[in-house]
């Protein structure tokens, strides 16, 4: 059983580093231009799925630099930095932003102050942050409608 899942994350690294090397070498105009941009690197989003993608994209660079000629410093600080990129997007993947961690009262609580603001209108004069006059949340209900500090 161990040595099939090593097989498997051996497999899926070889693939992802050749499909790299591939992106590089077929885009080699713009990968190893002055300013390079370089198609592969829409792979780095492969860590957040497996790990075998970590090794994958560093060989692939190293790879993809050698093949296409690129200048030594290039060779050795373009792989490192893919190589950090790759550790950097496999241990943030689960990572969660706060808003998304935060208790459904807070996302009911910051659904219902964006209720108070009108659509974005780049002429308008309102300040959307002022406290409205009556919110949604007050004690006591009221038969007076709700105004927004947007409202003229």
């Amino acid at each position: 059983m161990q040595q099939k899942k090593y097989t498997r994350f051996l497999a899926q690294a070889a693939v992802i580093a050749a499909v790299y090397v591939v992106l590089t070498v077929v885009f080699a105009p713009f990968s190893f231009s002055e300013v390079q941009v370089r198609i592969s690197e829409a792979l780095t989003i492969l860590p957040v799925f497996t790990a075998a993608a970590v090794p994958g994209l560093t060989v692939g660079c190293l790879l993809g630099n050698i093949v296409g000629g690129a200048p030594l410093p290039d060779v050795v600080f373009g792989t490192l930095a893919t190589l950090i990129g790759a550790v950097g997007t496999r241990i943030l993947r689960s990572w969660k932003p706060a808003a998304a961690s935060g208790s459904r009262s807070d996302v009911l609580a910051a659904k219902d102050a964006a209720a108070d603001c009108p659509p974005y209108d780049p002429k308008a004069a309102c300040d959307c942050t002022a406290p409205s006059s009556q919110s949604r949340h007050s004690a006591g209900s009221s038969s007076e409608p709700r105004t927004s500090a947007c409202e003229v």
